[in-house]
């Protein structure tokens, strides 16, 4: 299963699984995927994702689309670890494994079955769409604040 990660500070590491099929991302609300963000196009990108892998399609954005720092003029794949640029908010590709590596002990058909059951547990709990990502207040971000001056005598 894939999941998105928002790497871009004002976001703090905000995140979604998503389901296979397609998913119409940008700013307006009308899409599957909502990024609240003013570099972002209404209409900027389409995700298909079939299992494990990941395709990204432009839709015309005027700050474009980027896999790790190239821009994509039509699609293009997307492996976990890369990252996707859509205006200024940077999101990390990963892939969530249905297999944990820990069972050695088990057979081909125990691993397979425990896998299946994983897999309808999850498509149980399907994402509910639009998911709407909206950048985190600068107060709440590590390291910042808006409070101001502290007031005299108060060290």
């Amino acid at each position: 299963m894939i999941r998105l990660v928002l790497i871009s500070r004002e976001f703090e590491n905000q995140s979604c699984r998503l389901d296979d099929g397609r998913h119409r991302v940008g700013r307006d609300r009308r899409n599957d995927i909502v990024i609240l963000d003013n570099s972002v196009s209404g209409e900027h990108c389409e995700l298909f994702v079939y299992g494990g892998e990941l395709i990204i399609r432009e839709r015309g954005s005027r700050n474009g689309t980027y896999v790790d720092g190239v821009r994509i003029k039509a699609q293009s794949g997307v492996k976990p670890g890369q990252t996707i640029s859509l205006g200024q908010v940077e999101i990390r590709v990963e892939l969530e494994s249905l297999h944990d590596g820990s069972a050695t002990s088990f057979t081909a058909m125990d691993d397979y079955r425990r896998i299946r059951h994983q897999a309808a547990e999850t498509s149980v709990h399907a994402t509910v769409l639009p998911i709407v990502f909206a950048p985190i207040p600068p107060a709440s971000i590590e390291g910042s604040s808006d409070l101001g001056p502290e007031p005299p005598g108060t060290r």
